[in-house]
């Protein structure tokens, strides 16, 4: 068993002949039972050396960001799903036009045979449970460009959103959980081009 400390956690498995590694999705314990951690993919650990890194500075060093952002260590009971600090983004007050907040990470190359580019995110709303199908239908989406190639997937959506009631004090009516995605950037591998 495995003793978490915490509202979440996460299982990482690895194959070290192969240089494999996988990540299961934020987990919440079972008080006195198992935690599935449900189907863990291993792929290869080659990874994208981003200038940036993480948030672990504290603060936004190295990131390019717009309208209401912040790096906090946790929202109410909401904890990082790795290291100690998170960032945060909002379509509210302070964001550009009160819609809209980036972040932009430093051009970078994508190492020949990396397929996927990947991270998590917990995407909170006010809008659940009340306004889902209404006209707020606030969009989280992932930019990459490359050269002349801009490509551009949507993450999640308001209204498509897996949505569950947020704990008290994380200041949202509901949220995902933490959730990992992957980007594919296979087509961009190898290439001379940062994005």
């Amino acid at each position: 068993g495995v003793r978490a400390d915490g509202p979440q956690f996460l299982v990482m498995a690895t194959q070290t002949s192969q240089n494999l590694v996988g990540t299961s999705a934020a987990l919440t314990p079972v008080p006195g039972a198992f935690t599935d951690a449900g189907i863990i993919v291993l792929r290869p650990s080659q990874s994208i050396p981003l200038q940036n890194g993480g948030f672990e500075t504290g603060n936004f060093s190295g990131f390019t960001v717009s309208g209401q952002a912040s790096v906090i260590p946790f929202r109410g009971p909401l904890l990082p799903p790795q290291g100690n600090f998170m960032a945060f983004f909002s379509t509210g007050g302070g964001s550009v036009g009160n819609t809209t907040s980036t972040i932009t990470v430093a051009p970078f190359r994508v190492p020949a045979g990396v397929r996927f580019l990947t991270f998590e995110y917990n995407f909170l709303s006010n809008e659940f449970p009340t306004f889902i199908g209404s006209g707020f239908n606030d969009i989280f989406l992932v930019r990459l460009t490359e050269a002349t190639r801009v490509t551009q997937t949507t993450v999640t959506t308001v209204n498509t959103a897996p949505f569950v009631f947020a704990p008290a004090g994380v200041g949202f009516n509901g949220m995902t959980g933490f959730r990992t995605v992957e980007i594919d950037v296979s087509a961009v591998a190898g290439s001379s081009n940062p994005c």
